[in-house]
């Protein structure tokens, strides 16, 4: 960028409106701007003087790093040039940062900041944020833009383009909006939003929060208890470990619990359910689904449509509608499984084969298909006969 077209505007002190830098600026110093505040001008290789509180440093390659020493507010914009903006301490009178607020203007840039609570304005252009430590806000508007929260707990909003966006320590909540992004929460309990677009989101450590939204998109609860909702779209859900509560939402889903005890609700589509290891609560809901429930002591609900469920090891129970065109396979390696039936007031027929396939027709036409259950439960208003 060209030098003499920098401004920087501070609150540092009251007397500082506006800060031009000229090509010809050798090491200038400004004092008692009001309040005995020092901004400290800088051309490459020059020494950052003891008693400077703001330093802007020309470094001779077409950019411009703005150096807070003491403690305030600084305000710095770029242009529409490629910018790079480091507000990270390095002067002599320590390493307290204040509060910034950067606007970078439109091309693509670098932009640094360390502690303080700090508002990031990329602009448009393929920008770099890393917002350091506090309690930052980062926007990256328009271009494909890499946000980097750090620690403290930070809301990154991605914008319009493919942007990837990372939240690292704290409770964050990361925005991708338009475009293919790619959000990660790091520690802490994280909110993702993906937004529209086809997103891949993982929430990290900690309990978590991902929202796919609009689009085909990927999710990975990770490490401890998550909640994932996959939106519109044919989404993949991933609990990882922990005891994961996991919504498809529209689209046809593949939904995966892990290896604890989850909660899996298929919604609308024709879904596939599998639960993993734990004690798991499988819902089908509406759509032709697929429901496994894996090892561990499951309960299965194929919902409306024609559905398949399997039970695996374990004591499962199932629940099927006699709407529906269901068909029950239960895993005969050990354990109690039992089927409710329920939905239809019509008669049924029952051909029960203990070593091979119980079958049970409905007059209403409905055939169900069962392998080694071994107890069925019928409502109270459901005449059977064997």
């Amino acid at each position: 960028m060209a030098v003499d077209e920098y401004s920087n505007t501070s609150a540092v002190a009251a007397g500082l409106d506006e800060l031009g830098i000229r090509e010809d600026l050798v090491a200038n110093i400004l004092e008692d701007l009001g309040d005995g505040t020092t901004v400290v001008v800088l051309n490459p290789g020059d020494a950052v003087p003891e008693d400077a509180d703001l330093v802007v440093r020309d470094n001779g390659n077409g950019t411009i790093t703005t150096e807070v020493v003491g403690s305030g507010t600084a305000t710095t914009t770029g242009n529409s040039d490629d910018n790079v903006i480091d507000l990270r301490s390095t002067g002599a009178k320590g390493t307290d940062i204040p509060d910034a607020v950067v606007a970078s203007g439109a091309g693509d840039d670098v932009i640094k900041s360390d502690a303080g609570d700090d508002e990031i304005l990329a602009g448009a252009g393929s920008d770099k944020v890393d917002a350091g430590s506090g309690a930052d806000f980062a926007f990256g508007a328009k271009g494909d833009d890499a946000l980097l929260g750090g620690n403290g707990n930070d809301t990154l909003k991605g914008g319009a383009g493919d942007d990837v966006v990372r939240g690292e320590k704290g409770a964050d909540e990361l925005y991708g909006n338009g475009g293919n992004d790619t959000l990660w929460g790091g520690d802490g309990h994280d909110m993702l939003d993906g937004g529209n677009g086809d997103d891949q989101l993982g929430g990290g450590s900690a309990n978590d929060t991902l929202f796919g939204m609009n689009g085909e998109d990927l999710l990975n609860g990770g490490g401890d208890d998550d909640a994932l909702y996959g939106g519109l779209g044919d989404d993949t859900l991933n609990g990882d470990a922990g005891n994961d509560w996991i919504e498809g939402g529209g689209g046809d889903d593949e939904l995966n619990g892990g290896a604890d005890s989850d909660t899996l609700y298929g919604g609308n589509g024709d879904d596939w359910i599998r639960a993993g290891g734990g004690d798991d609560l499988l819902y089908g809901d509406n759509g032709d689904d697929v429901l496994d429930g894996g090892a561990g002591n499951d309960t299965l609900y194929g919902g409306s449509g024609n559905d398949e469920m399997y039970g695996g090891r374990g004591d499962d129970t199932f629940y099927v509608s006699a709407d529906g065109d269901d068909q029950v396979w239960v895993d005969g390696n050990g354990g109690y499984d039992v089927v409710y039936i329920a939905g239809s007031s019509a008669d049924a027929y029952i051909d029960y084969q203990p070593d091979t396939i119980t079958t049970i027709a409905f007059e209403n036409g409905n055939v169900f298909a069962f392998v080694s259950v071994e107890e069925f439960v019928f409502e109270d208003d459901m005449d059977t006969d064997a």
